[in-house]
Protein backbone atom coordinates (compact mmCIF):
# COMPACT_ATOMS: atom_id res chain seq x y z
CA UNK A 1 0.00 0.00 0.00
CA UNK A 2 1.42 3.59 -1.04
CA UNK A 3 -0.02 5.43 1.95
CA UNK A 4 -0.25 4.79 5.73
CA UNK A 5 -1.06 6.62 8.72
CA UNK A 6 2.13 7.52 9.63
CA UNK A 7 4.24 7.34 6.57
CA UNK A 8 3.61 8.00 3.08
CA UNK A 9 5.87 7.37 -0.03
CA UNK A 10 4.16 9.73 -2.04
CA UNK A 11 2.95 12.49 0.55
CA UNK A 12 1.32 14.61 -1.89
CA UNK A 13 -0.96 11.36 -3.43
CA UNK A 14 -2.14 10.30 0.20
CA UNK A 15 -4.73 12.86 0.43
CA UNK A 16 -6.22 11.66 -2.65
CA UNK A 17 -5.81 8.38 -2.27
CA UNK A 18 -7.43 8.48 0.96
CA UNK A 19 -10.19 10.22 -0.24
CA UNK A 20 -10.32 7.71 -3.13
CA UNK A 21 -11.22 5.21 -0.87
CA UNK A 22 -14.44 6.15 0.11
CA UNK A 23 -15.86 5.73 -3.36
CA UNK A 24 -14.20 1.99 -3.58
CA UNK A 25 -18.00 0.53 -3.35
CA UNK A 26 -19.35 3.03 -6.67
CA UNK A 27 -16.44 1.67 -8.32
CA UNK A 28 -16.99 -2.13 -7.47
CA UNK A 29 -20.61 -1.21 -8.26
CA UNK A 30 -19.78 0.59 -11.89
CA UNK A 31 -17.50 -2.40 -12.57
CA UNK A 32 -20.09 -4.84 -12.15
CA UNK A 33 -22.62 -3.24 -14.34
CA UNK A 34 -20.03 -2.70 -16.92
CA UNK A 35 -19.00 -6.33 -17.39
CA UNK A 36 -22.61 -8.00 -16.37
CA UNK A 37 -23.84 -5.62 -18.99
CA UNK A 38 -21.38 -6.68 -21.39
CA UNK A 39 -21.89 -10.78 -21.31
CA UNK A 40 -26.02 -10.10 -21.23
CA UNK A 41 -25.81 -8.40 -24.47
CA UNK A 42 -22.99 -11.07 -26.15
CA UNK A 43 -25.19 -13.76 -24.91
CA UNK A 44 -28.29 -11.75 -26.38
CA UNK A 45 -26.64 -11.70 -29.72
CA UNK A 46 -26.45 -15.54 -30.12
CA UNK A 47 -29.86 -15.99 -30.05
CA UNK A 48 -30.35 -14.96 -33.62
CA UNK A 49 -28.25 -17.66 -34.32
CA UNK A 50 -28.60 -21.39 -35.27
CA UNK A 51 -25.54 -23.49 -34.70
CA UNK A 52 -26.13 -27.61 -33.98
CA UNK A 53 -23.03 -26.96 -31.51
CA UNK A 54 -24.11 -28.29 -27.90
CA UNK A 55 -21.29 -25.92 -26.16
CA UNK A 56 -22.98 -23.07 -28.42
CA UNK A 57 -26.14 -24.17 -27.19
CA UNK A 58 -24.89 -23.97 -23.51
CA UNK A 59 -23.23 -20.70 -23.93
CA UNK A 60 -26.45 -18.95 -25.15
CA UNK A 61 -27.70 -18.91 -21.92
CA UNK A 62 -24.86 -19.10 -20.05
CA UNK A 63 -23.43 -16.06 -21.07
CA UNK A 64 -26.85 -13.62 -20.48
CA UNK A 65 -27.21 -15.38 -16.84
CA UNK A 66 -23.71 -14.94 -15.75
CA UNK A 67 -24.13 -11.58 -16.49
CA UNK A 68 -27.58 -11.03 -14.99
CA UNK A 69 -26.24 -12.49 -12.07
CA UNK A 70 -22.89 -10.43 -11.58
CA UNK A 71 -25.14 -7.44 -12.20
CA UNK A 72 -27.85 -8.28 -9.28
CA UNK A 73 -24.73 -9.92 -7.11
CA UNK A 74 -26.67 -13.61 -6.63
CA UNK A 75 -23.98 -16.29 -6.57
CA UNK A 76 -21.28 -13.82 -7.57
CA UNK A 77 -18.27 -15.87 -7.40
CA UNK A 78 -20.18 -18.93 -9.09
CA UNK A 79 -20.76 -16.56 -11.99
CA UNK A 80 -17.54 -15.11 -12.18
CA UNK A 81 -16.34 -18.44 -12.39
CA UNK A 82 -18.27 -19.27 -15.20
CA UNK A 83 -17.58 -16.62 -16.91
CA UNK A 84 -14.11 -17.07 -16.86
CA UNK A 85 -14.62 -20.52 -17.81
CA UNK A 86 -16.11 -18.91 -21.14
CA UNK A 87 -13.28 -16.19 -21.49
CA UNK A 88 -10.91 -19.31 -22.00
CA UNK A 89 -12.61 -20.94 -24.05
CA UNK A 90 -13.01 -17.65 -26.32
CA UNK A 91 -8.86 -17.63 -25.86
CA UNK A 92 -8.66 -20.95 -27.22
Amino acid sequence: MICYSNRCLFPSFCPMLLSLNRHSDWGLLLLRLAVGSIFIFHGLQKWGMEDPNTVFQILKFAEPLGGIAIILGLLTQLAALGIAIIMVGAIY
